[in-house]
């Protein structure tokens, strides 16, 4: 359930590994599956994100206090500190997870996605090469390395992960499959794999929404502004936690500085789906923007890239602001 995503059935893996660990209070791993779980929770199911964070954080500490060798409560704690956009803590725990065990294929996962979020694609993709290395059918990594593989110009690499990551049940992959489809002009095929695949990235949107924007995405003007029009209707509804599946939206829709504006909101959730984008071809008009300058500090990247360096596309001019092509 966990490696597919398989959000119409997290509240079953929860209520089961909260059994094992009332059974056994001092059952690490159960423990730590579960801040996995949980600080994921939100991203998929609509959890409260305040309350599903927290309860990473908990199981994450008792799985380390339990049993400190783990590398999976780190990177649990890794994603939450990044969705809290607490960057440098967030890149620490992701490499202490891999340090405490360089086998855990998910470790290296995210630690490739937080490499990635923060503009280190290079680095971003050699670890998520690695998890695929331990094994080779790991859903979420076959699925951005496959749109990874798409940025670098490889299409026919990028179908073959991407066909991969949904035969293993990862339905989500099927969005990378239409950024396929649409490289090779088939647009028919792009809109029904994207409405397919972009369901569970719309958390809290009608049912029907990622087929309209799959028909902005790929389709006519009409289609297009009746895509920014079901935004808008959603934002509107003023949710507690705004759904990155918006900000998303607005950049594939070619609303760049609205998408900006809306994911720099610190009630947007999972960072990761905008983040990612905004350092591919997705995301270079957005980059072009005088905004991205205050949007790249109100998320806290500098912090980050002072410690470590500049990220891939950027570099530091000597007024101390950051210029990313």
């Amino acid at each position: 359930m966990f490696n597919r995503r398989d959000a119409a059935h997290f509240a079953d893996a929860i209520a089961d590994l909260n059994e094992a660990v009332r059974l056994d209070p001092k059952y690490a791993v159960a423990h730590a599956r579960l801040a996995s779980f949980h600080v994921i929770d939100n991203n998929y199911t609509g959890a409260d994100e305040a309350e599903s964070l927290a309860a990473c954080e908990r199981e994450a500490n008792l799985a380390i206090g339990l049993d400190p060798t783990l590398g999976e409560p780190h990177a649990a704690l890794g994603v939450m500190h990044e969705y809290r956009r607490e960057w440098v803590a967030a890149r620490v725990e992701a490499e202490r997870s891999v340090e405490l065990d360089p086998t855990d294929s998910n470790a290296q996962f995210w630690l490739g996605l937080n490499r990635t979020d923060a503009g280190y694609v290079a680095e971003g993709t050699a670890a998520i090469d690695r998890a695929l290395a331990i094994d080779p059918l790991l859903p979420n990594a076959l699925g951005w390395r496959a749109y990874l593989y798409l940025e670098a110009g490889d299409r026919s690499n990028a179908k073959r992960l991407a066909q991969r990551a949904v035969a293993q049940g990862l339905t989500a992959a099927e969005r990378f499959l239409a950024y396929v489809a649409h490289a090779e002009g088939r647009d028919a095929d792009a809109i029904a794999l994207f409405t397919k695949g972009a369901k569970s990235s719309l958390v809290g949107f009608p049912d029907d929404s990622s087929a309209v924007l799959a028909r902005g995405v790929y389709g006519d003007a009409a289609a297009r502004a009746a895509a920014i029009a079901m935004v808008d209707a959603y934002l509107a509804t003023r949710p507690k936690v705004v759904s990155a599946g918006a900000s998303w939206a607005l950049l594939l829709l070619g609303e760049p500085a609205r998408a900006l504006a809306l994911a720099q909101d610190p009630r947007t959730s999972n960072d990761t789906l905008v983040t990612v984008a905004l350092w591919t071809s997705q995301g270079a008009a957005a980059r072009k923007l005088p905004q991205f300058v205050q949007f790249i500090h109100a998320v806290g990247l500098p912090d980050v890239w002072a410690r470590f360096g500049p990220p891939d596309r950027c570099r530091k001019e000597g007024s101390g602001d950051y210029v990313c092509e």
